[in-house]
Order: structure tokens, then C-alpha cells, then sequence
């Protein structure tokens, strides 16, 4: 058996969770894709780590989504505005005050 790549990977968690019946269901969907990615040792872009900051943060799981923009840095990408975005609207959401000097140079 081979082992799944970036494309596999996506193509697994959006078919997964395109149309969650709930919040939760689609936050199982993305800390499965997790798993299987670091088991499988496949590294994600940028575009799938944002899919996975935007799940966590639609959950309002905050702590997570901020998780795995630390983890971008590791991975040697930039976070961009989407990930800055689907954390600050998380934020309000939850009644937290974002950090926008954190967000603005994370290390």
C-alpha cells in the first residue's frame, strides 16, 4: 500500500467533511486528516493548513487553530490573512480579544 499524498489527503477530508451535519462531525473529519498526515509523515501546505486553522476556528476550538499556526512556522510557511482571519473572527466569537501583535509575528 502506498502512502497518501497532499492531493490524496485534501481530496479524503473534503469529501469527508464538505456538508457536515455538525460542528463537530466536521471537527472529527480534520483531527482524523491530522493524524493521518503525521503518521503518515506527509507534509501539508499552506492551502491545507489553513483548512485546518478555518475547522478548528468554525468550532471555536481556539486553542487548536492557534496550534497549527505555530506549526506553519515549523513547516516554513508564512500564515497569511485567511489563517489570521479564521482565528481573529474565532476570537470575537468566543468573547476572547484577539492578540494582534502575536498573529502579526508569532515566534
Amino acid at each position: 500500500m502506498s502512502r497518501p499524498t497532499r492531493s490524496s489527503s485534501l481530496l479524503s477530508f473534503t469529501a469527508s467533511a464538505a456538508h457536515p451535519p455538525a460542528s463537530m462531525v466536521y471537527l472529527h473529519a480534520v483531527r482524523s486528516l491530522s493524524r493521518q498526515m503525521k503518521a503518515s509523515r506527509v507534509a501539508p501546505d499552506t492551502f491545507l493548513l489553513n483548512l485546518i486553522i478555518k475547522a478548528y476556528a468554525r468550532c471555536l476550538e481556539i486553542d487548536d487553530a492557534l496550534k497549527v499556526f505555530r506549526e506553519m512556522l515549523l513547516y516554513g510557511y508564512e500564515p497569511n490573512e485567511f489563517a489570521n482571519g479564521y482565528i481573529v473572527k474565532a476570537m470575537f466569537q468566543k468573547g476572547r480579544k484577539p492578540v494582534l501583535m502575536w498573529l502579526r509575528n508569532p515566534v
